[in-house]
Formats: C-alpha cells, sequence, structure tokens
C-alpha cells in the first residue's frame, strides 16, 4: 500500500505539468487565430479584384481548410496561363449590394426594404417560399406580391442567422413595376489571371485564392460560374498603403473560356470550353515539386495592357514552412517595365503564373500593402494537385484515369 501511495504522488505531478502545457499550447493557437486577422489585415491584401480582396475573411478558413494539400504523385506537365479572365461565380440566393430609392405615386421617395430591416450584403435565398437563383426571378416575386396587394416575404442570410421580413412593395412610376428599393447581383463578378490548364483533361487552375462571399465574410458555394475573356483597359499603380489594381473589361459577348466546378483555398478549378494559347509557352511545362523550389531569379507571366500576356522579372525571396492561405513562398518585383506600369503587384494578378528553371513554381496571391514590390505566392504543386483532386471527385476531369460586366437590376 505505501509502495502504491508513493507512485501515485510521483505520478500526479506530471499530469498536471501535462495539463497546464495543453492549456497553455490551446490558448496560443487560439490567440494566433485571433490576433493574425488584425495583423494580416494590415499588411498584406489580395492580389484579386471585386469579391476576392479581403485578407481578413480569408485567413478565417484556416480553422475549417487542411494545412497541406496532398502532394503530387507523379510528375505532371501543364501550359502556364497568364491571360486575365473575368470571373462570374453564382451562388444560391442573391445579394443586396445597395439600397435604391422608390419614386411612389405621390412622387415620395421610399425605401421599403430598408425600412423593415434588410441591410447591405444580407444574401436573400428565398420570396414568398420560393427559391430565388437570380435577380429576374426576384423582380418578378415583388411585382406579383405588389400586384396582389399583399407583402412579399423575404427568407434571408446574414452571416450564420437565417431571418423573414415582411415587406411592403411599391409600385414605381419610373419602372412601372412593384419594387423594395433594392439592388442585388446573384453572383461574385472580378478579373483576375489564368494559372494553367492542362491540355489532355482540359482543366484548368486561376486565382491561387478563394473567392469569398463578402456578405458572410465566407467561403462562396459554387452553384455555377464561368470564367470569361477580359482585357485590361488600364492600371491605376500601386503605391504604399494603396493597393493598384487592373481596370479590365469583360468580353461577354464571346462563349466563355471554361467552367468553375470549384472554389478552394487553392484557388478556382473547372474545364476548359476552348482552346488557349500561351505565346512563350505552346507545349506543357513540369510543375515544380515544393523541394525543387529556390530562393532567386524567376519570371511572372501576366498582362498590364489589353490580352497582351508579358514576361518579368521577379526574385523569390523566401521560401515559407507553411503554405495555408497561398503564401508559401515571398516574391519581388524587380523589372522595371512592371514597377513602371503598375507599380508592383495589383489587384487583378491573382493566379499570375510564376516560372523557374523551366517550371511551373506558384502563382503570385497577396500584395504586402506597405511595400508593393513584394507579395506571397503559393506553390504550383499544391494547386495543381487540389485542383486535379477536386475535379476527379466531381468526375469531371479523367486525369487521374488516364464587352462589359452585367448592369444591375433595380427591385
Amino acid at each position: 500500500m505505501g509502495g502504491r501511495r508513493e507512485k501515485r504522488q510521483s505520478v500526479l505531478p506530471g499530469c498536471l505539468r501535462r495539463q497546464i502545457m495543453g492549456l497553455v499550447l490551446f490558448l496560443a493557437v487560439v490567440s494566433s487565430f485571433l490576433l493574425a486577422p488584425h495583423l494580416i489585415w494590415q499588411q498584406i491584401n489580395f492580389a484579386g479584384k471585386g469579391p476576392v480582396t479581403h485578407p481578413l475573411v480569408y485567413l478565417q478558413e484556416l480553422v475549417f481548410q487542411p494545412r497541406f494539400p496532398q502532394p503530387l504523385s507523379r510528375p505532371v506537365q501543364v501550359i502556364p496561363g497568364g491571360q486575365s479572365i473575368g470571373i462570374t461565380l453564382c451562388s444560391q440566393g442573391v445579394v443586396v449590394l445597395k439600397f435604391s430609392a422608390v419614386s411612389g405615386i405621390t412622387g415620395k421617395t421610399l425605401y421599403p426594404a430598408r425600412e423593415k430591416g434588410v441591410e447591405i450584403r444580407d444574401i436573400i435565398v428565398k420570396a414568398d417560399g420560393e427559391t430565388v437563383d437570380d435577380e429576374m426571378e426576384l423582380a418578378e416575386l415583388i411585382d406579383r406580391a405588389g400586384r396582389e396587394g399583399r407583402e412579399v416575404t423575404l427568407e434571408i442570410r446574414r452571416g450564420g442567422e437565417t431571418l423573414e421580413i415582411a415587406v411592403s412593395p411599391v409600385y414605381c412610376q419610373q419602372t412601372r413595376r412593384y419594387r423594395v428599393g433594392l439592388i442585388v447581383s446573384n453572383g461574385a463578378i472580378g478579373i483576375g489571371t489564368l494559372t494553367y490548364y492542362e491540355p489532355a483533361s482540359r482543366t484548368y487552375g486561376a486565382l491561387g485564392h478563394m473567392v469569398v462571399d463578402m456578405s458572410s465574410r465566407r467561403k462562396l458555394e459554387v452553384e455555377h460560374g464561368n470564367i470569361l475573356p477580359a482585357v485590361v483597359q488600364d492600371i491605376e499603380p500601386a503605391r504604399k498603403g494603396q493597393p493598384g489594381e487592373k481596370i479590365g473589361v469583360f468580353l461577354e459577348r464571346r462563349e466563355p473560356l471554361g467552367t468553375i466546378e470549384r472554389n478552394t483555398s487553392y484557388g478556382i478549378f473547372g474545364n476548359i470550353l476552348q482552346d488557349i494559347a500561351n505565346p512563350y509557352y505552346s507545349k506543357p511545362i513540369p510543375v515544380a515539386l515544393r523541394q525543387q523550389v529556390h530562393t532567386g531569379p524567376a519570371v511572372l507571366l501576366t498582362v498590364v495592357s489589353g490580352a497582351k500576356i508579358e514576361k518579368f522579372n521577379i526574385v523569390v525571396e523566401e521560401l515559407l514552412s507553411g503554405t495555408e492561405n497561398g503564401k508559401g513562398m515571398i516574391i519581388r518585383v524587380t523589372d522595371p517595365r512592371l514597377i513602371e506600369a503598375a507599380g508592383g503587384i495589383v489587384q487583378g494578378m491573382s493566379g499570375s503564373p510564376i516560372i523557374q528553371d523551366g517550371r511551373l513554381i506558384g502563382a503570385v496571391t497577396h500584395v504586402f500593402v506597405n511595400d508593393p514590390l513584394k507579395g506571397y505566392a503559393v506553390y504550383a504543386e499544391f494547386m495543381v494537385s487540389t485542383g486535379f483532386a477536386e475535379l476527379n471527385a466531381l468526375n469531371k476531369s479523367s486525369f487521374f484515369d488516364q464587352e462589359t460586366s452585367p448592369g444591375h437590376f433595380l427591385f
């Protein structure tokens, strides 16, 4: 008995020590997630445009995304991209972009939906119990309720909550239909860059980071979407503390370049519908494994004017141990032409491929706001392996088996 008691007394302090160390480690991890968004928000910004320019949102996805994707199991070759693309990505429901006054019969300016509690960035998923997939469906349901002299009940998703708000439509003299005073959109629209495409499976990857729902600050679940040809009309140069951006135009009258099937932490992926040419690479090149990437000179492919892909010199300054959030390496722009044209890395360059030693090593994902010559890039190996795995799971790929953006409608 005495021996067992003595042994028990010697084990107890060790248990307490392990429990305390575990608690300290847990608090350290939690605090890193809580502090990191604030710090990152001040330092970096996505090199995308429109719906993909919120690093705080993207950082929060760390909680749900695996730290490392599955590495490539065998050598892969792809054709580098560099083309500017328009991105249209639709999800369930429509997003409230802004309020729009309704001029009633009396001439009084009204905002029916706002007065009932509808907010900017709300997602309207149903109206009178009917699923809303696009702007026109919502317009018809609101007009029908107005003509029947009753309220329209809107089912709204706001963050993690689902709300029902009843609104009385008002007849608008200008549009000659009943409205509730909203401008909505049924998808994310923006400009990015194609990273690669694989001719055998006719699949592609672009952006290098996730497209997020700006209303809920979460991943935008794909219902359907396309990538479209786009041209760069102008560039607003980057300055310290103020990210620049490509000013692009969608060529919507042309057929889509491809479909969007998956929206992931490592970019958007889908199927190519048209043949795509790269003036520098007519044949596929190897995708570099992570261990083949090294610091030193590299080349960035992107568009700064029209639809012409150009090569620009950069330097890979640092390889990072972590890969989450598209931050596998730190790069610096050294090419005087790109510095003069854009001031460094700008919004719209997300997905621009990086070539080193004849291999695709990565894609631009973020820019340092306080030093726009520097940014982050994702490893190509992880981006390509994620794309192939996601599309293969959808049975969309057999790889492992072998003029202006749309206007807004008034509601």
